[in-house]
């Protein structure tokens, strides 16, 4: 009778994808270290006991399924000063594709200059994050990123109180930007290789010429070389250019696209 049905073939492989890299019986295994540093049995137990907080195991699959369905995305590692248990104070978040920043010109992964977290933040808690910056900042509405590049995608924020939208508050642009080849002098007055930028965007005056804050990568492996606090999560990438992510879907949509033709 003429009848066409299409099938959704890239939601059952995207979820098949996601659900083989998020097992929720995955555990982590520490190796012990060459030159003899650390505890490889206490170490592989607080990596699991942080893995395995209320809440982690949905923020990986939310990355792989970020990560499938989009060109890459990533995690963002950082802590909480002050006491108590170290697991509690370390968090972790899942940065979206569209806030990531990468050096998608990079030939190899050691020849990668920067990369970073470009996002929205409410303008007084970015004042209260840097007092400095208390009565210079200008805010503006924050803009969806499902609002242009992907068409025909509807989305619908919940009305706050008022009547008003909550994006229409005064937000800020923060870039926090991982700059791997210049150094930097930490307050002891030793060199570091590597710094940690955090620019506010799109402001009037001389807010947005110089960084608000710089200093040293805030994290360092087993030999002190300087690591970034954004991890970047790629599951394909343009051959020869390793930042240059590709949506897994992206090859899975022509076979889908046939089938549904044949």
């Amino acid at each position: 009778d003429g009848t066409e049905v299409e099938v959704n073939r890239l939601h059952r492989q995207a979820n098949v994808y996601v659900a083989a890299l998020t097992r929720g019986a995955q555990r982590a295994t520490c190796s012990p270290d060459p030159q003899g540093r650390g505890d490889a049995r206490v170490s592989t137990l607080a990596l699991n006991a942080w893995r395995t907080r209320p809440g982690m195991v949905w923020q990986r699959r939310e990355a792989v399924r970020l990560g499938v369905l989009f060109p890459g995305c990533a995690f963002k590692i950082g802590y909480d000063p002050g006491r108590g248990s170290p697991i509690e104070r370390t968090w972790m978040e899942v940065v979206p594709p569209w806030e990531v920043v990468l050096d998608r010109n990079a030939t190899s992964l050691k020849a990668e200059r920067y990369r970073g977290h470009l996002y929205y933040q409410e303008k007084g808690e970015v004042e209260q994050r840097y007092p400095q910056l208390a009565g210079h900042l200008s805010g503006s509405a924050r803009a969806d990123f499902f609002e242009g590049p992907i068409s025909g995608t509807e989305r619908t924020n919940n009305p706050a109180p008022g009547g008003a939208s909550p994006d229409d508050g005064e937000f800020v642009r923060v870039f926090e930007f991982v700059n791997k080849k210049d150094t930097v002098r930490g307050s002891g007055g030793d060199l570091y290789e590597g710094r940690l930028e955090v620019w506010v965007l799109d402001q009037k005056g001389e807010v947005s010429n110089e960084p608000v804050a710089c200093g040293p990568l805030p994290f360092a492996d087993a030999d002190g070389t300087g690591l970034p606090h954004v991890r970047p999560l790629i599951f394909d990438n343009e051959p020869g250019y390793p930042f240059k992510p590709v949506a897994p879907v992206d090859r899975l949509l022509p076979q889908a696209v046939e089938t549904n033709q044949y």
